[in-house]
């Protein structure tokens, strides 16, 4: 089902306003680099830290991570990886710096009469 509505003021804007309070939005800031751990038998290596720079005032600040998520697109996916070298080791980051494609796939459908519709079915806007 399409969201009736813009996704922005629907979906976002709520997820962000249950969130304010236990996370620290950091806008207009990009990731610079990471840490690992490995293992004793460096069988398994994980992100410690992540390195991160103010595009405003290019203050630097490194975070403590148990965990990362990659909430980003294939092709930030791939610079990211391809500017890391920490990340880079590892085949399966590799994979995603090889990728070759697009970001976003869009279709049009040709219907043989004009439906009414209530509201934009454009997937970004609502």
């Amino acid at each position: 089902r399409w969201c009736k509505g813009n996704i922005g003021k629907k979906i976002f804007q709520p997820w962000v306003d249950v969130m304010d309070g236990y996370v620290d939005f950091m806008t207009s800031t990009r990731v610079i680099g990471f840490e690992t751990i490995s293992s004793s038998d460096q069988s398994l290596t994980q992100i410690s830290k992540v390195t991160c720079e103010s595009q405003d005032t290019g203050e630097k600040i490194t975070l403590d991570a148990d965990k990362v998520v990659f909430a980003v697109g294939g092709s930030a996916l791939s610079a990211i990886v391809r500017q890391s070298p920490q990340l880079s080791k590892h085949k399966e980051f590799r994979r995603y710096a090889n990728l070759r494609g697009t970001g976003v796939l869009a279709t049009r459908l040709y219907l043989s009469k004009k439906i009414d519709t209530l509201y934009s079915a454009n997937a970004c806007w609502g």
